[in-house]
């Protein structure tokens, strides 16, 4: 528009070190809809930032951990460092390790898992099968979803309970005569649907009550009623699905009464107030902010990038500026997690690294752990051969080349192990484990606790 205009970049950076500039610099090329520069620093090179490969996210989570103890040893200060994540639902896993740790921390721009209002919901019903004299969360839970049992209803059951609770003032038959048709159907749905999940909980796991509570309750469908929010709350339940099913795999005592009694020392542990926390937030709340040291999860196909971009190359550089943005709100330190394997509905998923990790070069980072991680060129290759969708763990899958027989595997409850016999593939693949101690036991590999030796 204006003859004699000239274009002055704005390339030198006040905050990281040339090191985490460099990474930068080299990822976001990769986007053709921006204006070409080169960020540079006067603050000196600094150190590489490091790329960690672990088994999956329970070991991630770990691995945060003994990062951030690591950096504290070294003088940094917990809230000079950051988590980031690319999903809501990835900070369970993280929180978990945190709290075994005794580190406190907070979610900056959300919610700690446990409290989000879906699974709030979900443990309410859990506490309440547990519990038939738990009034708070009967009442948290009597209406949800939606059974038109309103506030007028809810007083004429409160009236009816007296001293007593209101799950036995609901199948009062005087109380329900009183009350319309309708009303008492839904009445009557709601008391059975306590009882039978009663009878599962006396029989079954604390996964196996939980997985029915969300069938027999219709919640996904109560959660998709709201478009809006559907997606990141679905995945939470599917988080709390995965915790369930660790706890009821590893746990001596896999029944429900024991599960919230570990969640109850969670909570006690959340009360805990420390005047430094790390901080752990989503990629997209990153923007803007700045710490000494900044921790990136995640790193995989279907994460980061996320699997809904794949169709779109605009939205696929929005997840590379994602990432882009992450990297540079390091001033220091900046630490990444690839994991292998991530359950998801109720399955194992073999993960391909993200194809943005090929696309910075392998002498600007430090490679750690992974015997069998994916190196060098191998990240672009397998950019180019993402599936469209996450693909389940099956043959030739990094899942399939690590149980295989001789392989030694640690079992929580039964130490070091060697694997006998390997059968099936993907979500029905089990194997046979010696344990010196216990003799040969059979698992089935989407549900058996292991780390690798």
């Amino acid at each position: 528009m204006y003859e004699g205009t000239v274009v002055i970049k704005l390339e030198e950076n006040y905050r990281s070190t040339n090191a985490i500039l460099d990474a930068a610099n080299r990822l976001i090329e990769h986007n053709k809809g921006r204006t070409g520069k080169s960020l540079w620093s006067a603050k000196g090179a600094g150190e590489k930032g490091k790329l960690f490969f672990v088994d999956d996210e329970e070991e991630e989570g770990a691995a945060v951990r003994e990062t951030i103890i690591d950096l504290l040893r070294g003088g940094y200060r917990r809230s000079e460092i950051a988590v980031l994540y690319r999903t809501h639902a990835q900070s369970r896993a993280i929180e978990n390790a945190l709290r075994t740790g005794g580190m406190p921390y907070q979610i900056i721009g959300g919610v700690r898992f446990y409290e989000r209002r879906e699974i709030r919901d979900l443990l309410g019903y859990l506490k309440l099968v547990n519990n038939p004299s738990d009034n708070v969360n009967f009442k948290r839970v009597v209406n949800v979803p939606r059974r038109k049992i309103g506030d007028v209803t809810l007083s004429k059951i409160e009236e009816a309970a007296g001293d007593s609770s209101l799950l036995t003032a609901l199948r009062d038959k005087d109380l329900l005569a009183g009350l319309p048709r309708a009303l008492r159907e839904k009445i009557e749905e709601f008391s059975n649907l306590v009882s039978s999940l009663q009878l599962k909980a006396r029989e079954g796991t604390a996964h196996d009550v939980l997985l029915a509570a969300i069938e027999k309750t219709r919640y996904r469908d109560h959660l998709k009623e709201d478009p809006k929010t559907a997606e990141t709350r679905l995945e939470n339940i599917e988080e709390l699905l995965v915790e369930t099913q660790r706890f009821s795999s590893s746990a001596s005592d896999p029944g429900l009464a024991a599960f919230l009694e570990n969640i109850a020392l969670i909570s006690d542990l959340d009360s805990l107030k420390g005047e430094e926390q790390v901080a752990l937030m989503t990629l997209h709340n990153a923007k803007g902010l700045e710490y000494r040291a900044i921790i990136i999860t995640g790193l995989e196909e279907g994460l980061l990038p996320h699997y809904s971009s794949f169709e779109a190359p605009d939205e696929l550089e929005e997840e590379r500026r994602l990432f882009y943005v992450g990297i540079t709100r390091a001033k220091e330190r900046l630490f990444m997690f690839c994991a292998a394997n991530r359950m998801r509905f109720g399955s194992w998923i073999g993960n391909s690294p993200s194809r943005f990790i090929g696309e910075i070069p392998m002498n600007l980072l430090e490679i750690v752990g992974g015997d069998e991680a994916p190196r060098g060129g191998l990240f672009a290759r397998e950019a180019q051969e993402v599936p469209e969708t996450p693909k389940a763990a099956g043959e030739g899958s990094y899942l399939s080349r690590r149980f295989k027989t001789g392989a030694t595997v640690i079992h929580p409850n039964y130490g070091e192990g060697t694997i006998r016999k390997v059968e099936g593939s993907g979500k029905d693949m089990k194997v046979t484990v010696h344990f010196p101690r216990y003799g040969e036991k059979k698992f089935l590999v989407a549900y058996a606790p292991f780390r690798f030796a």
